[in-house]
């Protein structure tokens, strides 16, 4: 065993000077891709614009989201970046692996597992929307160091079964792109310009509200009686994963007013600014508890939840829920009294049904598609434990 920061230089010093008419590679919080974790750029920059103020690593260096919220939701990854110097978010901690000492994809899989991530939160330091992992985290956490080349062949086995999770979530994304169509040919694309019918401010199709329940990362385990809901179970293709959730616990009368019934539509208030507004329809069979960072939506009788989730996700409305974000660099909200004035073009409640009704004939497939994703997440988690206990 080894500390990360005996076998990986954490936050290493800036490489040579560039012209400072360079252009370099340059990756934001939001280029970070928590269920590939890679790291790509969309943008590159002038060396002198981002020398001073920004974050600089090297492609091939592992990136990791300091700050809360992008932390809990799994902001890791490696850096594959245009240039070989690039620079980047404040908010990143930087982890370059001794190449003698330890590779890097077998570094990457250790720092993805779940009670990592739980043991940093529970490290982080600050308050509210400014909680941060600090750097002597890496001091503090050991992994398993077995020689270079078994290190490898692990990090191929779990790469392997990462590579099948993909597939497998890709077709379930395809057949949410499916939904979308559907919902374009009888909706139209909801642009206020081309609405076909009237808009309603959206505050007017709720008829109950409930933000979630306080729990910290200490209330949480495997053996209390309610599974909890957190904002990063919430997909950005509104679909939920109920899959591995931690349990807490619960007075009979928190239980009653936080919890959450087949149809009850999420939406994600606080998270990161590429992130917060994301929602999905619970169509769990076992009662769940959720967060405070999600609000619980019902709706009066001729709304169709189902119909208001597809319509959350239109580039028209997702517009409009962007012009009511506010937060600092970190944490953003959407307030149901800003959500409450978002309009909304409000067809009839049969072709509303309608529309559910077909959702419900494609997600008998993605059902199957779930849970064959769900075994592949699970075989994935037991992989990797298995991997780091020395048993693969």
């Amino acid at each position: 065993m080894a500390s990360i920061s005996d076998v990986a230089e954490v936050n290493p010093k800036a490489a040579g000077a560039l012209c400072y008419q360079d252009e370099v590679a340059f990756v934001a919080m939001a280029d970070l891709d928590s269920m590939t974790a890679i790291a790509r750029d969309r943008e590159r920059r002038p060396y002198g614009e981002v020398v001073k103020g920004y974050t600089a690593f090297q492609a091939g260096d592992l990136l990791l989201a300091k700050i809360t919220p992008c932390f809990e939701n799994g902001k890791i990854g490696q850096a594959q970046t245009s240039t070989t110097v690039a620079f980047g978010s404040t908010e990143f901690h930087v982890v370059r692996p001794q190449p003698d000492r330890v590779e890097s994809r077998y570094l990457l899989h250790f720092l993805r597992q779940p009670w990592v991530l739980e043991l940093g939160e529970l490290r982080m330091t600050g308050s509210g929307g400014q909680r941060r992992v600090p750097q002597r985290f890496f001091d503090e956490l050991e992994i398993p160091l077995p020689p270079i080349e078994e290190q490898r062949r692990i990090a191929h086995v779990l790469d392997a079964a990462e590579a099948l999770r993909s597939k497998r979530r890709l077709v379930v994304a395809k057949l949410n792109t499916l939904i979308q169509a559907v919902f374009v040919d009888m909706f139209g694309s909801l642009d206020p310009g081309e609405a076909r019918w009237p808009s309603v401010p959206f505050g007017s199709l709720v008829a109950d509200r409930q933000l979630g329940i306080v729990r910290s990362a200490q209330d949480l385990s495997d053996d209390e009686r309610w599974p909890y809901l957190r904002m990063n179970s919430i997909g950005p293709d509104g679909e939920l994963s109920l899959h591995s959730l931690r349990r807490t616990s619960a007075s009979p009368s928190e239980a009653e007013r936080y919890r959450l019934s087949p149809g009850d539509l999420v939406f994600n208030t606080r998270n990161a600014r590429d992130l917060v507004g994301k929602s999905a329809i619970f169509r769990g069979s076992e009662p769940v508890l959720f967060n405070n960072n999600i609000l619980r939506l019902r709706f009066v009788d001729d709304v169709d939840p189902e119909w208001v989730n597809a319509a959350l996700r239109m580039p028209p409305i997702r517009w409009q829920l962007h012009t009511r974000k506010s937060g600092t660099t970190s944490v953003f909200a959407i307030y149901f009294k800003d959500l409450a004035t978002v309009p909304i073009p409000l067809p009839p409640t049969g072709l509303q049904h309608r529309f559910a009704s077909l959702v419900s004939s494609v997600r008998s497939r993605m059902a199957q598609q779930d849970r064959l994703a769900d075994r592949t997440d699970a075989l994935l988690s037991s992989l990797r434990q298995r991997a780091f206990r020395g048993e693969l």
